[in-house]
């Protein structure tokens, strides 16, 4: 039986690729259960749904769920805010976060980085602009700073090694690995200076975060392909039964893929993951009460919008004890609000959409939009079972590649996927151990 997976795989490079691959095609069928809509139940006949996408042998997953969550938190533009920040990491296939957490819970601003509050970082800093680092509090880095400009601190600078393409100036710095800048560029340190070693040579960072539109998905496309290619009719669901929804909603989803003209209403909905579950919503989510997404024992899902996500009450997404299995993907340009009463415990990719934080929020997952506004300190514990591409990556992967961005858990070597020999090969912040490209550290 050839190959067979009715599943995008996506790659990010340039230029965008698409593969299927997972599991052997099989006529044996998975049951949809009913879904109920509120006071009015759709109950129909479970149908036949081919189990090449359900099939738990074959748990493949979208190729970008492997590559575009690297960070913990990632900005596509600046990140200036007055609050704190701080993030370590987990493996939620190993069991629930439990503190202190570990060091792979790293951070990346396409442009500049000007916080007010306390950056407190168990994994690197990557900081891609030529603006560089400015921070009147303390910034703490477990492992490696990288700015393509100046490193400027009022107050203590730490890391293990840093690399800075411009000036260094600090009351304290603490670097007792390597700190390595271009020759001629001065260090001032007025107060406490412990550096293991001083390296003088060209140092360039490029932008740490997939927000470039030749790096990203196709949301969009991806949604308008699911319109007539979809689960609907198996499991009894109108494409427009989420758009009316003026009474409390339960709707719980067996493994499928299925397709929405946009999820409003003025009262709260919960959708539950029974299974592996792809939902693309055409439209946008809008919700004057609470949204739920939880998931079930098993459970799993990718969450496609091509607008926006606007909440007036609390947005509930994911689960602490397994983040990495419920991800969000956001075409649109607004904002997205996590107010305190919220919890997302997930992985949210939204390159042109603003996250307004609020309450002194906590996030188990990823986050990664073109801006954040953080009214309150952010915690933010990342998990890096989500960089498991699942069973079916090496068949996923493309034979040829131009970045590391199509290598689920590999390197780009001289145009293939395959083993990384040093971190260089592996996209940022990963780092290669015995050939593979992870988020702990060696």
């Amino acid at each position: 039986m050839r190959p067979h997976c009715p599943l995008y795989a996506l790659a990010l490079g340039a230029p965008l690729t698409f593969a299927v691959a997972c599991g052997p095609t099989d006529h044996r069928v998975a049951r949809v259960r009913p879904i109920d809509v509120g006071d009015a139940a759709i109950d129909r006949p479970a149908a036949d749904v081919p189990v090449g996408f359900c099939d738990p042998r074959a748990p493949c997953r979208p190729a970008v769920v492997a590559t575009a969550f690297r960070y913990a938190v990632c900005a596509c533009g600046q990140w200036s805010s007055a609050a704190s920040l701080v993030t370590d990491s987990f493996d939620s296939s190993r069991g629930p976060y439990t503190a202190p957490g570990g060091s792979a819970g790293s951070v990346g601003t396409n442009t500049s980085l000007t916080e007010g509050g306390r950056f407190d970082i168990r994994g690197s800093l990557w900081v891609g602009g030529d603006a560089g680092i400015h921070a009147p509090a303390a910034l703490r880095v477990s492992e490696v700073v990288r700015s393509n400009g100046d490193l400027i601190g009022l107050d203590e600078v730490s890391a293990h090694d840093a690399f800075v393409n411009g000036e260094v100036r600090a009351r304290d710095l603490r670097v007792p690995g390597v700190l390595t800048l271009p020759p001629g560029r001065t260090i001032t340190v007025s107060g406490a200076r412990v550096v293991g070693a001083e390296r003088r040579e060209a140092v360039s960072v490029s932008p740490p975060c997939d927000c470039d539109p030749s790096n990203r998905p196709p949301i969009a496309r991806l949604v308008a392909d699911r319109r007539d290619d979809n689960d609907n009719r198996a499991a009894g669901l109108d494409a427009d039964t989420l758009t009316r929804a003026s009474r409390p909603a339960r709707v719980e989803l067996a493994c499928g893929r299925y397709y929405l003209r946009g999820i409003t209403g003025t009262t709260a909905l919960t959708i539950v993951a029974a299974g592996r579950v792809e939902l693309y919503v055409e439209g946008r989510i809008e919700m004057q009460d609470d949204l739920r997404v939880e998931l079930a024992s098993g459970g799993e899902i990718d969450l496609f919008v091509t607008e926006n996500i606007d909440l007036h009450r609390g947005f509930y997404f994911g689960s602490p004890e397994r983040p990495a299995r419920a991800r969000v993907f956001i075409a649109g340009a607004r904002q997205i609000a996590l107010a305190g009463e919220s919890r997302f415990a997930g992985n949210l990719y939204a390159p042109d959409t603003e996250v307004q934080l609020s309450g002194g929020a906590e996030v188990f997952g990823s986050l990664l939009a073109r801006r954040f506004a953080v009214s309150g300190n952010l915690t933010v514990h990342y998990d890096r079972a989500v960089l498991d591409p699942g069973a079916c990556a090496p068949a996923v992967a493309p034979t040829t590649c131009a970045t590391c961005r199509e290598c689920p858990g590999q390197a780009c070597v001289r145009g293939r996927c395959g083993a990384c020999a040093s971190d260089a090969d592996c996209c940022a912040p990963l780092r290669c151990a015995s050939g593979r490209c992870l988020a702990e550290p060696p």
